[in-house]
């Protein structure tokens, strides 16, 4: 029987090639020295076994076609067998004899043939299945046992017959057996038998394909070898006569078939190559052919990115992202699925241990034992994979990346969030506004037109939030956007802007944290306005502003307006918005609070906390106040005030905290003891259980009047009760750092306040002069030293280095020249801030107002020790607080060190408690609330009464009213 030829027009076809002028590797050499062999071997009549041994995917098939294609035509008779359709040992013998017979001509001695191999092959099917696997000569065996079951003579006679016929006939026959090492090891094992023993016929030869590897794999598998490779090599040697070794796949030949198939897939899905994704295609590509080195391979790989490349759409992801994905598909599966379950932690912004995780999942060692992938490919594949995710990179998580992410995003890399989707859908996502849409709406809206794009934008901007697809959609629009318009000119900001706001009231969700459209809908609107330069602010304000019953978008305006508040340029146009959008919020806040119990629910103290960003406390007090003496009730004011939160799953909201005692500082002691009328009202029914989940401004009134009355009364009553408690903290950083930087002063100051700040880990990578100045101009910066001054009545003081090395160790100490102070003050800076003050004896002795200041400028320096920390290299978190501990001590008494008044000791116990060492932490507490909780630990530790009223005067002072009309100084 003979085979097709093959026909390699298709790109997608697996077909070999079958002409010689097809061949694009360069083998016409040792495909011509074939063919030169076989013709030699034809003519004999001794039966001969040619094995072409290579690897899988090399092209073993194109090769025997062309040298089956070079033989001359009259002469070979050829016939192919496909072994994988024969299945059991008469199949085998079947199929075999039944090819070489009609490979035969038809007519005279070639019939005798024929009707000789018939007779012959009667016998031979039976006999196969009962010569034995192993040891004794096979062919004997085989014969006997025939011999033995009787009829019209042996199976030796009837093969001396077939023999004679094909002598006399002189016909080389040629069998052509493809893919051997593709077989099951019993399927292989019967195969080599019949070659072996019963189809060494005269003039018949055969042209075997197999991987040398993978045939001696599947041969220990059998009791031929019984896992012995020698045994296995052996018979190998017995079956195959010639082994001819295909020649290898040469690199160039490798890179034209990958180039041209990207070329062709790039084509195809109309793609656009920029220079530097031209030069990052060059490198995937280099990476590739070392780990693809077969032609099979590499055709696999160019029609799969053929296929979904036009699927998906070359606009909608990254061309070589795609590529390296695709191959990670085709030949690591399991890793491939790895990555598409860990795709959004791979993508995001998780905390540093699950990055860590991560990063160890996917390392080298992993990738070889849980992945499967070679030991030789284990390390490119995870330099491509932190190509692909840049977390997977300590280097580039750590924030070495040039500043690439944003870019990343723009160009719709894997590692987008936004678009990593698309790499794992291998289709378009249903219900997804397309990038090339996008695009396009962009323009449009860039160039101030209303287009078909931009109609179809704003249909996506407008989500059904009960539809997570739809939702999906329309935050992924929204961040797309965003980074498509991070580089605008400040007049195409502007024209962009009233489309986004015009959208704002469908983006907002009807639960916190639902899908995200709000957030996203933010992020976007923040960059536009940091670009633009118009329209009119105040024009563009009142796009935000609503009715008094209606819900209000100015808060999703701050949001996006606070990220400008560090870098305002008061007189440009975003200092305009900023002061418009703050006027707007307080006319909100004054018309909510004008209406009362039947205003509509909405956050005004975020609008208020916005106000006082912008305006500060004082003013923010001063419109408070104003407000109440305009008429409004105090307890409307204060409801405004209440915290509310929401509770998961139940996305139930419910009142938080309410400040009363801040509250009443805020608005002056006699303004709030004015209102007591308002408040008691609000407050009823008195005795009545509160309903926390009640947020209504009703159930808000009366918890914040129910509240500042309690602290009206306590503080008339006994002011102790409402004094801060120190925070019960482990010591954690500072157990195993015991410091007393004042212990060698003589003579010894009379008490000595010291606070340690743990300061944010680094690499301090400054020169010892560089550090020194660095950490003298921020200490002569800080609080405590502004009080010092204060208290000494003089000028800025400088700080003296008065010891250090070369390790990171440096000590200060604070140098009032030759002016007599009653203090003395040092700093030491390792892995923390350590900073000592001393109150030397001095007439009169110190207050404890000046100990209550004291410690508050030192607890107020935390921020000091974050500017330090930073400074030398440390990483600081948005959330990051500092560790503190603060350390009381005294040589005496404290009524015989401080001047305490009318502060009593009650016991004169031999042994007192002079000294106090607490660990707060002051980024988690304010350090007003931390100064009176470590003074009223320590007074009443030692046992003083009386103390409270003082101290609670100096926490929380009661400040004039602030009804005085004051310029405004943002008008």
């Amino acid at each position: 029987m003979s085979e097709p030829r093959p026909n390699m027009t298709s790109w997608w076809s697996d077909e070999p090639i079958g002409r010689p002028s097809d061949d694009r590797f360069g083998r016409q050499g040792f495909i011509a020295h074939a063919v030169e062999l076989v013709q030699q071997i034809g003519t004999q009549p001794s039966s001969t076994v040619i094995g072409l041994v290579g690897p899988w995917g090399s092209g073993k098939t194109s090769s025997m076609h062309l040298i089956v294609a070079g033989l001359p035509e009259g002469i070979w008779r050829v016939t192919w067998i496909n072994p994988w359709a024969l299945s059991g040992a008469d199949a085998v013998i079947t199929e075999l004899l039944g090819a070489i017979r009609a490979a035969l001509p038809a007519g005279g001695p070639a019939d005798r043939a024929k009707a000789a191999l018939a007779r012959y092959g009667k016998y031979a099917v039976p006999a196969l299945g009962l010569i034995p696997l192993v040891g004794g000569p096979v062919k004997d065996a085989a014969t006997h046992a025939i011999g033995q079951a009787g009829g019209d003579g042996t199976l030796g006679e009837r093969l001396k017959e077939a023999e004679a016929a094909l002598r006399a006939l002189h016909q080389p026959v040629l069998v052509v057996l493809d893919d051997l090492d593709r077989l099951q090891p019993d399927q292989l094992l019967t195969v080599f038998r019949a070659v072996r023993v019963l189809g060494r016929l005269p003039y018949v030869h055969y042209l075997a394909a197999y991987d040398h590897q993978t045939v001696i794999d599947v041969l220990c598998a059998t009791p031929v070898a019984s896992g012995r490779v020698d045994r296995a090599v052996a018979f190998l040697e017995k079956v195959v006569n010639l082994p001819l070794d295909q020649p290898p796949f040469r690199s160039e030949h490798a890179q034209d078939l990958l180039a041209a198939g990207i070329s062709g897939a790039l084509a195809a899905a109309s793609a656009t190559v920029t220079e530097e994704v031209a030069v990052r295609l060059g490198r995937e590509q280099d990476a590739i052919l070392r780990l693809l080195t077969e032609p099979r391979a590499l055709s696999r790989l160019v029609a799969q990115l053929r296929i979904y490349l036009s699927l998906i759409g070359a606009a909608e992801v990254d061309v070589v992202d795609f590529l390296a994905l695709t191959h990670l598909r085709l030949t690591h599966p399991v890793l491939y699925r790895a990555l598409s379950v860990d795709r959004l932690e791979l993508t995001t912004a998780p905390d540093r241990e699950v990055a860590d995780q991560l990063e160890r999942k996917y390392s080298a060692a992993s990738l070889r034992d849980q992945f499967h992938v070679p030991a030789a490919h284990s390390e490119l594949i995870e330099v491509m994979l932190w190509r692909l995710f840049p977390i997977l990179d300590s280097e580039t998580r750590l924030g070495h990346d040039g500043g690439r992410g944003r870019k990343r995003k723009r160009d719709r890399r894997a590692s987008d969030p936004d678009h990593v989707e698309r790499y794992f859908a291998l289709s378009a996502i249903a219900g997804d506004f397309s990038m090339a849409s996008l695009t396009a709406a962009l323009d449009e809206l860039r160039r101030g037109v209303s287009g078909p794009a931009s109609r179809e934008l704003a249909s996506v901007l407008m989500p059904n939030h009960a539809d997570r697809t739809s939702v999906a959609a329309a935050v992924s629009a929204l961040r797309r956007a965003e980074t498509l318009t991070d580089d605008v000119l400040p007049v195409e900001a502007g024209r962009v802007l009233p489309f986004l706001v015009a959208r704002l009231p469908a983006l907002r969700e009807p639960l916190p944290a639902n899908g995200g459209t709000e957030r996203a809908a933010v992020a976007w609107l923040a960059q536009l306005m940091a670009r633009a330069d118009q329209p009119a602010p105040d024009d563009l304000v009142a796009a935000f502003c609503t009715g008094p019953q209606e819900p209000t978008l100015l808060t999703l305006l701050i949001r996006a307006l606070q990220p400008g508040l560090a870098t305002l340029d008061a007189a440009g146009w975003y200092g305009a918005m900023v002061l418009s959008a703050t006027h707007a919020a307080w006319e909100r806040v004054l018309a909510n609070v004008s209406l009362s119990d039947e205003a509509l629910s909405e956050p005004v103290a975020a609008l208020i906390q916005w106000i006082e960003d912008v305006w500060g406390a004082d003013e923010v007090n001063r419109l408070l106040a104003q407000a109440i003496d305009d008429g409004r009730p105090m307890s409307a004011v204060a409801a405004r005030l209440v915290e509310v939160g929401t509770t998961f799953p139940t996305n139930q909201s419910t009142m938080v905290d309410f400040d009363a005692g801040g509250f009443i500082q805020r608005l002056g002691y006699e303004r709030v003891v004015g209102s007591r009328l308002d408040l008691g009202e609000a407050a009823e029914p008195a005795g009545a259980a509160l309903d926390e989940d009640d947020v209504s401004w009703r159930n808000r009134r009366r918890l914040a009047a129910r509240q500042i009355l309690h602290v009206l009364e306590t503080e008339e009553r006994d002011p102790a009760a409402l004094l801060p408690l120190a925070p019960d903290l482990e010591a954690g950083p500072f157990r195993n750092a015991n410091t007393n930087l004042l212990s060698s002063v003589n003579p010894p100051p009379e008490a000595v306040v010291q606070v340690r700040f743990v300061l944010p880990a680094g690499h301090d990578r400054l020169l010892p002069d560089q550090r020194e100045d660095l950490l003298a101009t921020a200490l002569a910066g800080s609080p405590l030293a502004s009080w010092l001054e204060h208290e000494t009545s003089s000028g800025s003081i400088p700080w003296r280095v008065t010891d250090g090395n070369a390790y990171g160790f440096t000590e200060l100490t604070w140098d009032p020249g030759s002016g007599a102070a009653p203090f003395v003050v040092k700093a030491q800076v390792n892995s923390m801030l350590t900073i000592a003050v001393g109150l030397l004896a001095h007439d009169p002795p110190p207050t404890l107002q000046t100990l209550y200041m004291l410690l508050s400028a030192m607890l107020q320096s935390s921020d000091t020790a974050a500017d330090i920390g930073r400074r030398l290299g440390g990483t600081i978190a948005r959330d990051w607080s500092v560790d503190t501990e603060v350390t009381l001590s005294a040589r005496d008494d404290l009524d015989k060190v401080f001047s305490l008044g009318q502060i009593t000791r009650y016991g004169r116990a031999q042994r007192t408690q002079h000294t106090k060492t607490l660990a707060i932490g002051v980024g988690n507490v304010p350090p007003a609330d931390a100064t009176a909780a470590v003074l009223n630990q320590w007074l009443s530790d030692a046992r003083y009464r009386g103390y409270a009223p003082t101290l609670y005067s100096l926490w929380r002072p009661r400040p004039a009213n602030p009804t005085d009309p004051q310029p405004e100084p943002h008008s």
